[in-house]
Protein backbone atom coordinates (compact mmCIF):
# COMPACT_ATOMS: atom_id res chain seq x y z
CA UNK A 1 0.00 0.00 0.00
CA UNK A 2 2.87 2.43 0.78
CA UNK A 3 4.50 1.68 -2.85
CA UNK A 4 1.50 2.54 -4.25
CA UNK A 5 1.03 6.14 -2.04
CA UNK A 6 4.94 7.18 -3.16
CA UNK A 7 3.78 6.75 -7.10
CA UNK A 8 0.48 8.98 -6.50
CA UNK A 9 -1.61 6.97 -8.27
CA UNK A 10 -4.69 9.58 -7.80
CA UNK A 11 -2.10 12.11 -10.07
CA UNK A 12 -1.38 8.81 -12.59
CA UNK A 13 -5.26 8.51 -13.02
CA UNK A 14 -5.83 12.25 -14.03
CA UNK A 15 -2.45 12.13 -16.62
CA UNK A 16 -4.03 8.89 -17.87
CA UNK A 17 -7.80 10.61 -17.84
CA UNK A 18 -6.08 13.86 -20.28
CA UNK A 19 -4.52 12.11 -22.87
CA UNK A 20 -8.17 9.42 -23.29
CA UNK A 21 -9.23 12.67 -23.64
CA UNK A 22 -7.82 14.56 -25.68
CA UNK A 23 -7.59 11.36 -28.05
CA UNK A 24 -11.14 11.37 -28.26
CA UNK A 25 -11.58 14.53 -28.24
CA UNK A 26 -9.25 15.50 -31.07
CA UNK A 27 -7.20 12.50 -32.83
CA UNK A 28 -10.40 9.95 -33.32
CA UNK A 29 -13.96 11.42 -34.98
CA UNK A 30 -15.18 9.55 -36.32
CA UNK A 31 -16.25 12.18 -38.96
CA UNK A 32 -12.57 12.19 -40.05
CA UNK A 33 -13.16 9.18 -41.60
CA UNK A 34 -14.71 11.33 -44.46
CA UNK A 35 -11.43 12.69 -45.16
CA UNK A 36 -9.60 9.51 -45.00
CA UNK A 37 -7.86 10.30 -41.95
CA UNK A 38 -6.95 7.78 -38.88
CA UNK A 39 -4.15 8.41 -36.06
CA UNK A 40 -0.44 7.88 -36.36
CA UNK A 41 -1.17 5.83 -33.34
CA UNK A 42 -2.69 2.43 -33.00
CA UNK A 43 -4.84 1.47 -30.04
CA UNK A 44 -1.45 -0.87 -28.81
CA UNK A 45 0.75 1.75 -29.86
CA UNK A 46 -1.28 4.52 -27.79
CA UNK A 47 -1.26 2.19 -25.02
CA UNK A 48 2.77 2.16 -24.97
CA UNK A 49 2.68 5.26 -25.59
CA UNK A 50 0.23 5.62 -22.03
CA UNK A 51 2.26 3.39 -20.28
CA UNK A 52 5.03 5.25 -20.71
CA UNK A 53 4.01 8.44 -19.63
CA UNK A 54 2.75 6.84 -16.47
CA UNK A 55 5.60 4.54 -15.74
CA UNK A 56 7.70 7.91 -16.32
CA UNK A 57 5.89 9.95 -13.72
CA UNK A 58 5.46 7.40 -11.35
CA UNK A 59 9.55 7.22 -11.63
CA UNK A 60 9.72 11.00 -11.05
CA UNK A 61 7.77 10.51 -8.00
CA UNK A 62 9.53 8.15 -6.18
CA UNK A 63 12.91 9.75 -7.00
CA UNK A 64 11.76 12.76 -5.47
CA UNK A 65 10.50 11.49 -2.51
CA UNK A 66 13.97 9.88 -1.97
CA UNK A 67 15.87 12.69 -2.32
CA UNK A 68 12.87 15.10 -0.48
CA UNK A 69 12.74 12.94 2.76
CA UNK A 70 14.50 15.00 5.09
CA UNK A 71 12.71 18.16 3.78
CA UNK A 72 9.30 16.51 3.92
CA UNK A 73 10.37 15.92 7.60
CA UNK A 74 9.64 19.48 8.02
CA UNK A 75 7.49 20.79 5.71
CA UNK A 76 4.85 17.52 6.09
CA UNK A 77 6.00 15.21 8.65
CA UNK A 78 2.81 13.18 8.85
CA UNK A 79 3.08 11.95 4.96
CA UNK A 80 6.69 11.29 5.09
CA UNK A 81 6.68 7.47 3.96
CA UNK A 82 10.70 7.03 3.29
CA UNK A 83 12.60 6.02 5.91
CA UNK A 84 9.39 6.06 8.19
CA UNK A 85 7.72 2.70 6.28
CA UNK A 86 9.93 2.20 3.36
CA UNK A 87 13.15 1.99 3.80
CA UNK A 88 15.54 3.96 1.13
CA UNK A 89 16.85 1.52 -0.35
CA UNK A 90 13.56 -0.50 -1.24
CA UNK A 91 12.46 2.69 -2.58
CA UNK A 92 15.25 3.17 -4.65
CA UNK A 93 15.48 -0.27 -6.00
CA UNK A 94 11.51 0.35 -6.26
CA UNK A 95 12.76 3.43 -8.69
CA UNK A 96 15.28 1.35 -10.68
CA UNK A 97 12.35 -1.14 -10.86
CA UNK A 98 9.89 2.37 -12.47
CA UNK A 99 12.83 3.20 -14.60
CA UNK A 100 13.38 -0.02 -16.40
CA UNK A 101 10.06 -0.55 -17.04
CA UNK A 102 9.94 3.12 -18.59
CA UNK A 103 13.02 2.48 -20.17
CA UNK A 104 11.59 -0.87 -22.03
CA UNK A 105 8.06 0.29 -22.91
CA UNK A 106 10.02 3.72 -24.80
CA UNK A 107 12.08 0.84 -26.74
CA UNK A 108 8.93 -1.12 -27.61
CA UNK A 109 7.32 2.26 -28.39
CA UNK A 110 10.59 3.01 -30.62
CA UNK A 111 10.26 -0.01 -32.71
CA UNK A 112 6.36 -0.14 -32.75
CA UNK A 113 5.74 3.25 -34.38
CA UNK A 114 9.76 3.43 -35.86
CA UNK A 115 9.84 7.47 -34.53
CA UNK A 116 13.27 7.19 -32.73
CA UNK A 117 13.33 10.96 -32.15
CA UNK A 118 10.14 11.27 -30.34
CA UNK A 119 10.22 7.61 -28.54
CA UNK A 120 13.24 8.65 -26.37
CA UNK A 121 11.42 11.87 -24.96
CA UNK A 122 10.56 9.84 -21.72
CA UNK A 123 13.74 8.44 -21.55
CA UNK A 124 15.06 11.83 -21.18
CA UNK A 125 12.39 13.31 -19.17
CA UNK A 126 13.02 10.18 -17.10
CA UNK A 127 16.84 11.43 -16.87
CA UNK A 128 15.74 15.06 -15.72
CA UNK A 129 12.86 14.10 -13.51
CA UNK A 130 16.79 12.31 -11.50
CA UNK A 131 18.43 15.74 -11.64
CA UNK A 132 15.26 17.51 -10.51
CA UNK A 133 14.87 15.82 -7.81
CA UNK A 134 18.73 15.92 -6.98
CA UNK A 135 19.70 19.42 -7.77
CA UNK A 136 17.13 21.47 -10.00
CA UNK A 137 14.54 21.39 -7.10
CA UNK A 138 16.50 23.29 -5.02
CA UNK A 139 17.25 26.29 -7.77
CA UNK A 140 15.92 29.37 -8.19
CA UNK A 141 13.23 28.87 -10.89
CA UNK A 142 14.60 26.05 -12.54
CA UNK A 143 12.79 23.37 -10.91
CA UNK A 144 9.33 25.29 -11.41
CA UNK A 145 9.46 25.27 -14.66
CA UNK A 146 10.85 21.82 -15.58
CA UNK A 147 7.71 20.75 -14.09
CA UNK A 148 5.56 22.74 -16.10
CA UNK A 149 6.97 21.65 -18.89
CA UNK A 150 6.93 18.32 -18.00
CA UNK A 151 3.30 18.51 -17.08
CA UNK A 152 2.48 20.43 -20.50
CA UNK A 153 4.64 17.36 -22.69
CA UNK A 154 1.54 15.23 -21.00
CA UNK A 155 -1.05 16.62 -23.85
CA UNK A 156 1.57 17.96 -26.23
CA UNK A 157 3.70 14.53 -26.87
CA UNK A 158 0.21 12.45 -28.39
CA UNK A 159 -0.34 15.18 -30.66
CA UNK A 160 3.17 15.57 -31.99
CA UNK A 161 3.21 12.00 -33.10
CA UNK A 162 0.02 12.52 -34.93
CA UNK A 163 1.56 15.70 -36.41
CA UNK A 164 3.81 13.00 -38.71
CA UNK A 165 2.82 14.19 -42.96
CA UNK A 166 4.68 13.23 -46.12
CA UNK A 167 4.56 14.94 -49.66
CA UNK A 168 1.52 13.12 -50.66
CA UNK A 169 -0.29 13.91 -47.22
CA UNK A 170 -3.74 15.79 -48.60
CA UNK A 171 -4.44 18.54 -47.60
CA UNK A 172 -7.13 18.42 -46.26
CA UNK A 173 -5.35 15.91 -43.34
CA UNK A 174 -2.93 17.83 -43.27
CA UNK A 175 -5.21 20.66 -41.80
CA UNK A 176 -6.66 18.23 -39.55
CA UNK A 177 -3.40 17.62 -38.24
CA UNK A 178 -2.25 20.93 -37.63
CA UNK A 179 -6.00 21.17 -35.62
CA UNK A 180 -4.73 18.58 -33.79
CA UNK A 181 -1.35 20.09 -33.15
CA UNK A 182 -2.42 23.50 -32.37
CA UNK A 183 -5.25 22.14 -29.65
CA UNK A 184 -2.80 20.06 -27.90
CA UNK A 185 -0.40 23.43 -27.79
CA UNK A 186 -3.69 25.20 -26.39
CA UNK A 187 -4.08 22.92 -23.73
CA UNK A 188 0.00 22.37 -23.34
CA UNK A 189 0.14 25.99 -22.49
CA UNK A 190 -2.86 26.00 -20.03
CA UNK A 191 -1.30 23.06 -18.12
CA UNK A 192 1.87 24.93 -17.90
CA UNK A 193 0.91 28.35 -16.72
CA UNK A 194 -1.71 26.35 -14.09
CA UNK A 195 1.21 24.13 -12.75
CA UNK A 196 4.14 27.06 -12.85
CA UNK A 197 1.39 28.85 -10.65
CA UNK A 198 1.03 26.14 -8.12
CA UNK A 199 4.32 25.01 -8.05
CA UNK A 200 5.63 28.26 -6.99
CA UNK A 201 2.75 28.10 -3.83
CA UNK A 202 4.02 24.72 -2.92
CA UNK A 203 7.16 26.31 -2.31
CA UNK A 204 5.73 29.14 -0.61
CA UNK A 205 3.82 26.36 1.33
CA UNK A 206 7.18 24.16 2.19
CA UNK A 207 9.23 27.54 2.59
CA UNK A 208 10.14 26.85 6.38
CA UNK A 209 11.46 23.59 5.46
CA UNK A 210 13.52 24.04 2.47
CA UNK A 211 15.22 27.19 4.20
CA UNK A 212 16.90 24.41 6.48
CA UNK A 213 17.61 22.35 3.39
CA UNK A 214 19.21 25.34 1.49
CA UNK A 215 16.89 25.50 -1.15
CA UNK A 216 16.88 28.37 -3.05
CA UNK A 217 13.16 28.51 -4.34
CA UNK A 218 11.65 31.61 -5.22
CA UNK A 219 10.13 32.44 -2.38
CA UNK A 220 13.56 32.16 -0.74
CA UNK A 221 15.41 33.87 -3.20
CA UNK A 222 12.63 37.16 -3.79
CA UNK A 223 10.54 36.29 0.09
CA UNK A 224 6.92 35.89 0.18
CA UNK A 225 5.27 39.28 -1.26
CA UNK A 226 7.17 39.48 -4.18
CA UNK A 227 6.91 35.53 -5.50
CA UNK A 228 2.66 36.63 -4.71
CA UNK A 229 3.61 39.59 -7.26
CA UNK A 230 5.09 37.55 -10.07
CA UNK A 231 2.36 34.16 -9.76
CA UNK A 232 0.05 37.40 -10.15
CA UNK A 233 1.78 38.46 -13.00
CA UNK A 234 1.84 35.04 -15.09
CA UNK A 235 -2.04 34.63 -13.76
CA UNK A 236 -2.80 37.70 -15.62
CA UNK A 237 -0.86 36.28 -18.63
CA UNK A 238 -3.47 33.27 -18.47
CA UNK A 239 -6.01 35.58 -17.97
CA UNK A 240 -5.29 37.14 -21.14
CA UNK A 241 -4.77 33.64 -23.14
CA UNK A 242 -7.83 32.44 -21.94
CA UNK A 243 -9.95 35.23 -22.48
CA UNK A 244 -8.58 35.44 -25.96
CA UNK A 245 -11.41 32.30 -26.60
CA UNK A 246 -14.18 34.59 -24.81
CA UNK A 247 -13.62 36.74 -27.64
CA UNK A 248 -12.93 33.89 -30.80
CA UNK A 249 -15.77 31.70 -30.19
CA UNK A 250 -18.11 34.94 -30.75
CA UNK A 251 -16.24 35.32 -33.81
CA UNK A 252 -17.32 32.17 -35.31
CA UNK A 253 -21.57 33.05 -34.26
CA UNK A 254 -20.57 30.48 -31.50
CA UNK A 255 -23.09 31.70 -29.36
CA UNK A 256 -23.18 30.94 -25.30
CA UNK A 257 -19.53 28.60 -24.73
CA UNK A 258 -17.49 32.59 -23.91
CA UNK A 259 -20.02 32.49 -21.11
CA UNK A 260 -19.09 29.50 -19.59
CA UNK A 261 -14.98 30.02 -19.78
CA UNK A 262 -16.14 33.06 -17.75
CA UNK A 263 -18.07 31.44 -15.43
CA UNK A 264 -15.39 28.30 -15.30
CA UNK A 265 -12.11 29.59 -15.93
CA UNK A 266 -11.41 33.41 -15.31
CA UNK A 267 -14.06 34.09 -12.25
CA UNK A 268 -12.09 31.66 -10.35
CA UNK A 269 -8.75 31.94 -11.29
CA UNK A 270 -9.29 35.66 -10.09
CA UNK A 271 -10.70 34.27 -7.23
CA UNK A 272 -7.85 32.24 -6.83
CA UNK A 273 -5.55 35.39 -7.01
CA UNK A 274 -7.51 37.45 -4.78
CA UNK A 275 -7.45 34.48 -2.07
CA UNK A 276 -3.08 34.52 -2.95
CA UNK A 277 -3.08 37.60 -1.50
CA UNK A 278 -4.84 37.01 1.67
CA UNK A 279 -2.82 33.65 2.09
CA UNK A 280 -0.40 34.08 5.19
CA UNK A 281 0.44 30.40 6.59
CA UNK A 282 1.07 26.88 5.40
CA UNK A 283 -2.63 25.78 5.48
CA UNK A 284 -3.64 28.49 3.32
CA UNK A 285 -0.88 28.05 0.83
CA UNK A 286 -2.47 24.43 1.02
CA UNK A 287 -5.92 25.17 0.34
CA UNK A 288 -4.37 27.15 -2.75
CA UNK A 289 -2.25 24.71 -3.97
CA UNK A 290 -5.93 22.21 -3.70
CA UNK A 291 -8.22 25.00 -5.49
CA UNK A 292 -5.29 25.13 -8.48
CA UNK A 293 -5.42 21.55 -8.83
CA UNK A 294 -8.75 21.18 -9.06
CA UNK A 295 -8.71 24.40 -11.71
CA UNK A 296 -6.44 22.58 -13.88
CA UNK A 297 -8.98 19.52 -13.68
CA UNK A 298 -11.46 21.86 -14.79
CA UNK A 299 -9.25 23.28 -17.17
CA UNK A 300 -9.10 19.92 -18.86
CA UNK A 301 -12.40 18.76 -18.72
CA UNK A 302 -13.30 21.47 -21.33
CA UNK A 303 -11.97 18.95 -24.01
CA UNK A 304 -15.69 17.44 -23.39
CA UNK A 305 -17.02 20.18 -25.16
CA UNK A 306 -14.74 19.26 -28.28
CA UNK A 307 -16.09 15.76 -28.13
CA UNK A 308 -19.34 16.96 -28.42
CA UNK A 309 -18.32 18.73 -31.22
CA UNK A 310 -17.05 15.57 -32.75
CA UNK A 311 -15.21 16.15 -35.99
CA UNK A 312 -15.49 20.44 -35.80
CA UNK A 313 -12.48 20.08 -33.18
CA UNK A 314 -9.60 20.51 -35.50
CA UNK A 315 -11.04 23.09 -37.59
CA UNK A 316 -11.91 24.91 -34.42
CA UNK A 317 -8.42 25.17 -33.67
CA UNK A 318 -6.82 25.70 -36.92
CA UNK A 319 -9.71 28.97 -37.00
CA UNK A 320 -8.42 29.74 -33.68
CA UNK A 321 -4.78 29.92 -34.99
CA UNK A 322 -6.13 32.13 -37.82
CA UNK A 323 -7.76 34.60 -35.25
CA UNK A 324 -4.34 35.18 -33.10
CA UNK A 325 -2.11 35.24 -36.69
CA UNK A 326 -4.81 38.44 -37.09
CA UNK A 327 -4.39 39.95 -33.77
CA UNK A 328 -0.70 39.74 -34.07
Amino acid sequence: MNYIKLVRPINLLFIIFIMILFRYAFVLPSFYKVYDFSSELSTFQFILLLLVTVFTAASGYVINDIYDSDIDLVNKPNKVIIDKTIGVDDAYNFYKILALITILLSVALTISTKNYGLATIPILILVALNFYAQIFKKMFLIGNLIIALFSAMVILLPALYESKTSLDTPKIVIDIKSGILTAAICYALFAFFTTFIREVVKDMQDIEGDKQYGCKTVPIILGISKSKILISVISILLLLYIFSFVQFFPSLNIKYIHIYIDIILILPLLFMIALLWWGKTYNHYRLISGALKMYMVIGVCTMFYFVYVSGAASYLFVQYANFIKKIF
